[in-house]
């Protein structure tokens, strides 16, 4: 089997109002998708999606059709570690973090797609598996609109998290740590999710925006409503903060998204910044890399929460994955808008009791609804 081409397909959804991080100069009014896929002689063809977080798809594209593309045509696609290596090395004095990972992974995981494919069975059972369901906590929490609109950043919370509860999610997670708002009205809404969501698990999304005295000065409320990680707490580059943070609490710090390299995470462990590590096979380079990080969560005594804040095809391919280890413990389900999730693929992701069911379908598991890339599609 040999790999003749790639296309690449980016898809546009405008949102009906914004959303925002914690920080102040993320404000979302668009989602969108890279779609890789990758065709082989034996007409089997795999589907992966890249990333483009900090940037926008198009510059993703240019970096896989003209840099990456050339180098894998007429490679066999089982040879995936020789072909990570060769695009990884070939490439490295290009940048050996953000973009060019976000290129890889999407090639990478088209390649276990085609393999999963070839071999007739859903890829966590070509990866070797340990069990076929994996808990899911629901991921929004978001401020709605601009901080002048709603300075108490409550606006549509709680009407998420019940629509949340109804679909049997038993656990969520919610932005917190405004740069605009005091820790006081952040708190409350804290409160107010706690209150609702009962006994079950409440997780927190700092999105790199604290220093040290805003987490020590934040920390004992969230310690007093049993949050279960706090996630992303300091700016990335600022290991030894987010060290001293974990120390300064019970509760276990998560992260890091925006880390691209399997190094990266190595050092997160090292330095103990981290306890639940949260990496993105769209963005770290794909499934390949998925497993050493994994491999090292596990040397290193760490639990995995993957982050999928993306598409049908970056949530299937954490899943698999996240199916194959036994130091996972959430899989991320984004419940914002967005119709890349429950649209993209022809087939929905089944839920039961908290967690995402594992298909029985080859390889990913993904079969694109044509309706809604023609819907959105990119020209």
């Amino acid at each position: 089997m040999k790999i003749i081409d790639v296309k690449l397909t980016a898809l546009h959804y405008p949102m009906d109002h914004v959303i925002s991080s914690a920080n102040d100069n993320q404000y979302n009014e668009n989602r969108y998708c890279l779609i890789v896929q990758v065709f082989t002689d034996e007409g089997i063809v795999g589907i992966g999606e890249a990333d483009h977080a900090g940037g926008t798809p198009e510059t993703t594209m240019l970096i896989i059709e003209k840099e990456l593309k050339p180098l894998i045509i007429g490679k066999d696609p089982f040879a995936v570690e020789r072909i990570w290596d060769d695009l990884y090395f070939a490439r490295m004095q290009h940048g050996r973090r953000g973009i060019l990972m976000h290129a890889i992974s999407g090639i990478d995981i088209a390649l276990w797609d085609i393999i999963g494919k070839a071999a007739g069975l859903p890829l966590y059972r070509v990866l070797g598996y340990c069990r076929d369901r994996v808990p899911a906590y629901a991921s929004g929490g978001c401020y709605q609109g601009y901080i002048e609109d709603d300075p108490t950043g409550m606006h549509g919370l709680l009407e998420e998290l019940n629509n949340s509860i109804e679909k049997g999610f038993k656990a969520y997670k919610m932005k917190i740590g405004k740069q605009r708002m005091s820790i006081a009205d952040d708190m409350k809404r804290v409160q107010a999710v706690r209150e609702m969501l009962g006994n079950r698990d409440l997780m927190v999304d700092c999105n790199c925006t604290w220093d040290y005295v805003r987490a020590v000065k934040t920390i004992p409320y969230l310690e007093e409503l049993n949050i279960k990680f706090i996630e992303e707490p300091a700016p990335i580059e600022f290991l030894e903060t987010s060290a001293k943070i974990a120390a300064a609490t019970w509760i276990p710090i998560a992260g890091y998204e925006n880390e691209t390299h399997i190094l990266g995470f190595k050092d997160w462990m090292l330095r103990g910044g981290v306890y639940y590590i949260q990496p993105n096979a769209c963005r770290v380079g794909g499934v390949t890399a998925m497993r050493k990080i994994f491999a090292l969560s596990q040397t290193y005594e760490r639990a995995v929460s993957t982050h999928s804040w993306s598409t049908a095809i970056c949530m299937m391919t954490n899943l698999h994955l996240m199916a194959t280890i036994t130091n996972g413990e959430y899989l991320e389900y984004d419940v914002n808008p967005n119709p890349f999730r429950e649209e993209l693929n022809v087939y929905p992701f089944e839920m039961e009791d908290g967690a995402v069911l594992l298909p029985e379908r080859p390889g990913l598991g993904i079969e694109l609804n044509m309706d809604t890339i023609r819907k959105y599609e990119m020209k």
